[in-house]
């Protein structure tokens, strides 16, 4: 699925575009914080963002894709 036309993706910002390409696989809080290269508050701000707009959700103790 394209990320353009993703359910409820209507007005994503190029750095969730990035977060996303980048969840190919689910992967750990941390690890994909180091591979934002954003300070951590910075990252942790967009994350919660993205989990609100339904674009992410964390379960298992790793962060993944909504759709």
């Amino acid at each position: 699925m394209k990320l353009e036309t993703a359910k409820g993706v209507k007005d994503i910002k190029p750095e969730e575009k990035i977060i996303l390409k980048l969840l190919v696989e689910p992967m750990e809080r941390d690890e994909l914080i180091r591979k934002m290269k954003k300070p951590t508050g910075e990252a942790t701000a967009i994350l919660s963002v993205m989990e609100i707009k339904g674009l992410i959700r964390e379960e298992l103790g790793e962060i993944r894709a909504s759709f």
